[in-house]
């Protein structure tokens, strides 16, 4: 089995939503064939873990009954650690036929120690987590006053509530700064959504 650095376009499909994401974390549009790759690309940008990702961008050619084959990978991911993992997105009720679909290359996967990952909706879809970076997404390019930071900056209590904190400043404000990890927010607890 050979890995090929040599990128699987992805291709508009009558029967598949196809789009881009804009990477801050790549500086780049990374490709998505479903709507659940799509929403791991939103998993990966905000997973501090990652140092960046790639989607189709590497090829396994094997071997499968006398005939040479490719597989594609969604993604390919590095981590922080150094670790480097691909991973296969599928609805769960595809997972089985996959395997088997692809018990060749699979097979040689794993025999060659690369980390590799089947996720599902259930993985990715689990918790608040997922939701709530969609919704601050929305609050990236808004611009944050002086006077809203040098409010947070005098305020005494360490812990303070959302909902306390849109007293004092607006909560557009508050949305981009939880974005961009200046505060300390369970990101997996529901989070106040309103303006």
């Amino acid at each position: 089995m050979k890995i090929l650095h040599i990128p699987r376009k992805i291709t508009p499909h009558p029967q598949r939503v196809t789009g881009l994401y804009a990477s801050r974390k790549n500086d780049s549009y990374i490709g998505w064939e479903s709507q659940l790759e799509k929403d791991v690309c939103f998993l990966l940008e905000h997973n501090v873990d990652v140092v960046r990702y790639e989607s189709q961008s590497r090829t396994f050619e094997y071997i499968d009954n006398g005939k040479k084959r490719t597989y594609t990978p969604d993604f390919f991911v590095e981590y922080t650690n150094g670790r480097e993992t691909y991973l296969e997105v599928k609805s769960q009720k595809f997972v089985d036929k996959f395997k088997l679909d692809k018990q060749q290359v699979l097979e040689e996967i794993y025999k060659a120690n690369i980390s590799f990952k089947i996720i599902t909706e259930v993985d990715i879809r689990c918790g608040y987590f997922l939701e709530n970076i969609k919704y601050l997404e929305r609050y990236a390019d808004i611009p944050v006053k002086q006077d809203t930071l040098d409010i947070i900056a005098k305020i005494k209590s360490k812990y303070i509530s959302i909902e306390k904190l849109s007293e004092l400043v607006p909560l557009h404000e508050i949305y981009n700064l939880i974005y961009f990890d200046y505060f300390d927010v369970d990101i997996n607890s529901q989070l106040l959504k309103s303006d």
